[in-house]
């Protein structure tokens, strides 16, 4: 059990907090930034989910996906480029 404390305190935080971004949001709270991480959660989502409704008139129901995973990809890919931060 020792082993496994000491490798999770070696874990790369950035990382983690990029991967939990697959859900807007998520990465930020796992940092522990809960007014942006609740802000984006809340407004994010709430955003994407019109913007894919409304496309979804115009495309017959295939932004449905594209827009959900576009915008997931793009928010992952965000994160892990973007400059470590102290925290």
């Amino acid at each position: 059990m020792k082993e496994l404390i000491d490798a999770w305190k070696q874990v790369d935080r950035n990382k983690i907090a990029a991967l939990l971004s697959i859900v807007p949001g998520l990465g930020h709270l796992y940092k522990h930034h809960h007014l942006a991480g609740f802000g984006i959660m809340t407004v994010g989502n709430v955003m994407m989910v019109f913007i894919a409704l409304w496309l979804s008139l115009a495309t017959l129901g295939l932004s449905l996906i594209v827009v959900d995973c576009r915008s997931r990809a793009v928010v992952c890919r965000s994160r892990l480029l973007r400059l470590p931060r102290l925290g």
